[in-house]
């Protein structure tokens, strides 16, 4: 068993677990660079700390309007396959498929590089932001109490996917550089904008 047999054996074993072919897993098992992250201020293994964001600084706009895209999809899709037994679903699904849309609206104004306008009411992805951070509160607030439909699949809880999206919006609105109007416990509301100085 010495002669290379039991890694053969191995590699056999795990193709078949995984249900790939014997050059799979032995692909798989063969020795080469690690795929763990580095975090790059050290040489350890481990978790790549999040990107820094700048009030206004605008570097994470692409990937955090992608994200904003995926989490309001992924809300919508648990909401459609595992919530339709509460009441008023049609509704609060209609309003969350309309923020996906919104959240779809301000990916594509990124991809175009669409900049603020010379005021502040003129700027349609702040606008865009805005609107989104009220009506999610808003329907955040009216699902609290939503349960999963009796027999549901796969079903994911909808306050860890709420969460998700909300910590997304506000890095989304932080980069871009406006504050949220939505009164939230625990957060402190921006004041209104002032007039820029002319």
């Amino acid at each position: 068993m010495m002669n290379g047999t039991l890694p053969r054996l191995f590699a056999a074993t795990i193709g078949i677990a995984w249900g790939g072919s014997l050059l799979t897993a032995q692909a798989v098992a063969q020795p080469g660079p690690s795929t763990i992250p580095r975090n790059p201020a050290s040489s350890v293994p481990g978790p790549v700390p999040a990107p820094k964001i700048e009030f206004g600084g605008r570097a994470h706009a692409d990937r955090l309007a992608a994200q904003l895209v995926t989490d309001a999809n992924n809300i919508c899709v648990q909401l459609d396959r595992n919530y339709q037994g509460n009441s008023n679903f049609r509704e609060r699904y209609r309003d969350m498929y309309g923020i996906l849309q919104d959240a779809q609206q301000v990916r594509e104004q990124v991809k175009r590089g669409t900049h603020r306008g010379t005021r502040r009411d003129d700027d349609q992805i702040a606008t865009s932001l805005h609107k989104m951070d009220r009506d999610f509160h808003r329907i955040e607030r009216e699902l609290l109490g939503w349960r999963a439909q009796p027999g549901a699949r796969n079903t994911v809880r909808l306050d860890p996917l709420f969460s998700q999206f909300e910590s997304n919006l506000h890095e989304m609105m932080e980069d871009y550089g406006v504050r949220s109007q939505v009164a939230v416990p625990g957060r402190p509301v921006a004041s209104p904008p002032s007039p820029p100085r002319r």
